[in-house]
């Protein structure tokens, strides 16, 4: 009978024959997950013979990886800001790297003197955002986590209600702002960036298993980005501001663009884990 680190020894070579980037940890990941292990118990139990019951879903699940189904979708679950969130095919997995805009929304709010702010997450694919703000915010607030997608919302919805937030998160669908008469103090977004001639060139990951409508926007990746831009600014108050997420190489016409809506005083630009610039934050003229 094969041993826990046979398979692992046995599912590493596959994976590598199939272009897997980190063969040896998704070998990990998918056997630690199916037999509820943390990887530091499956290092300890090494010697142990599999479980006879265990061996058919566990070759489905390594068949997958190597068509290049992202792990996330395998195990319907992801971390993002140290949250375990459900997630399908209907959203986009969430990346580390949009934790930073979590932690740029949170410190910029800790700022601000409205006592129960409005936030909009726009976009809200599997709620990653909302949840985190909402989870971690130390004020009262209300999100409205929208998106054009009904199959995303059930998605978030799900999420939302697994850490009971239903009273402080509303999932509403929405194309971007339209339709909400409202007045926030904050709008957040990891809006689709990627341009079309971009597209052929993301991993198999990306381009056969995430929904493209979450990732491309129009030939140089700005469609949703303008109409954020522009509608931002007549639904922050005053003092208020926009953060949402872009491609590095879009800075100069993100600038261009926001130097022609008057409403807006101020234009900040953050770096990623990597160092490149992917996030900018907009703050409308008013009180500050």
């Amino acid at each position: 009978m094969m041993t826990i680190k046979e398979w692992i020894n046995y599912a590493e070579k596959k994976l590598c024959l199939a272009g897997i980037t980190s063969p040896r940890l998704d070998a990990e990941l998918l056997i630690a997950h199916q037999l509820g292990l943390t990887r530091e118990q499956l290092f300890l139990n090494y010697a142990q013979p599999l479980p006879e019951e265990k061996i058919s879903l566990l070759e489905q699940c390594l068949k997958r990886r190597e068509q290049r189904e992202p792990i996330a979708y395998i195990f319907q679950e992801t971390e993002f800001y140290g949250i375990p969130l459900y997630v399908n095919r209907s959203v986009l997995i969430p990346r580390p790297d949009t934790e930073l805009l979590v932690e740029h929304a949170l410190a910029e709010l800790k700022k601000s003197l409205t006592p129960s702010p409005l936030i909009i997450d726009v976009g809200t694919g599997c709620g990653a955002i909302a949840i985190a703000v909402g989870l971690h915010i130390n004020s009262p607030c209300t999100i409205i986590a929208t998106d054009i997608s009904l199959d995303a919302l059930f998605v978030a919805k799900r999420n939302v209600a697994k850490y009971n937030l239903d009273s402080i998160v509303h999932c509403i669908c929405s194309d971007v702002l339209a339709g909400l008469e409202v007045q926030a103090e904050a709008i957040l977004a990891n809006p689709p960036y990627v341009a079309e001639c971009e597209w052929k060139s993301l991993m198999p990951e990306i381009r056969y298993y995430e929904p493209r409508e979450s990732l491309v926007a129009g030939c140089d990746g700005l469609l949703i980005i303008r109409r954020l831009i522009q509608e931002s600014s007549v639904r922050l108050n005053p003092g208020g501001f926009l953060l949402f997420e872009i491609a590095p190489q879009q800075c100069k016409k993100i600038a261009e663009l926001t130097a022609r809506i008057s409403e807006f005083r101020a234009v900040e630009f953050f770096d990623d884990l990597s160092g490149q610039t992917r996030f900018v934050m907009l703050k409308k003229k008013g009180k500050k």
